[in-house]
């Protein structure tokens, strides 16, 4: 079975930084899903198909309603600089972030009623 070890963040002006008191949380693949991509939609997994050890996810709010977020720093930092260049306002809509420390992909995943087999 899939399983994502993650650990929480919070966000200090234009950085994710852990949380000093925060607790790993594990989730498998449709705990994720659930999680991080309330809507189901095609582009929030594959989002999350993409996760990676050192990636943070998150959620922020768009249109009102929870979107997926995703983050991978080539130096891994939780550095939110390039993005808010882009959208000054991801800051005053952001939900929750965790930095991802561990995942483990198994055969086959399972979204939506279709069986993906990974390679």
């Amino acid at each position: 079975m899939a399983c994502f070890v993650l650990f929480p963040c919070k966000l200090r002006q234009d950085q994710l930084v852990p949380l000093k008191d925060g607790e790993r949380i594990m989730l498998d693949w449709p705990q994720l899903c659930e999680r991080f991509a309330p809507s189901h939609s095609k582009t929030s997994l594959l989002i999350l198909r993409h996760v990676r050890v050192g990636a943070f996810i998150g959620l922020v709010r768009r249109d009102k309603a929870p979107s997926t977020f995703y983050l991978f720093n080539p130096d891994r930092s939780g550095s939110l600089h390039a993005q808010l260049k882009k959208d000054p306002t991801l800051t005053e809509r952001f939900v929750e972030a965790f930095r991802v420390d561990d995942v483990t992909w198994d055969a086959s995943v399972t979204e939506l009623g279709v069986e993906h087999h990974e390679t």
